[in-house]
């Protein structure tokens, strides 16, 4: 139970993210520096891994962005939608941030797999010494 409301949490803020980030870039695109769809990936990565912060729990962090992107969508469509834009949820853009999501996880999931193998091919053996 502890953990789905953690979850519950962690998805919640990260689709809050989503929205704040999607409305302040309708609202005022000039302090938009970079891409938003780019902003928002590597922010959901960077969120996901402070809510997941233990390597094994890399599943865990592709469900949180995989939900917060769907809640993100709803929080920013109903605004909208109230003020009269048409905007439609689950459209392309939010097929990209999606996609450029599970791709940052990936390579960083494959970073850190490489960057172990490197060092247990470099380290020692217990006993064995190294010439210098």
């Amino acid at each position: 139970m502890k953990q789905k409301l953690y979850m519950l949490v962690a998805v919640v803020t990260m689709g809050m993210l989503y929205a704040g980030i999607g409305l302040l870039s309708i609202y005022d695109p000039v302090l938009m520096f970079v891409d938003r769809e780019y902003l928002i990936s590597l922010t959901f990565v960077l969120v996901s891994i402070l809510f997941y912060s233990h390597s094994s729990l890399y599943f865990l962090r592709f469900i949180a962005i995989g939900g917060s992107s769907v809640i993100g969508e709803f929080f920013l469509g109903i605004p909208l939608y109230n003020v009269g834009f048409s905007y439609s949820i689950g459209g392309h853009p939010y097929l990209d941030i999606l996609a450029l999501s599970i791709g940052l996880m990936l390579s960083l999931k494959a970073i850190g797999e490489f960057n172990q193998f490197v060092h247990i091919k470099t380290q020692t053996n217990k006993g064995e010494m190294k010439n210098l």
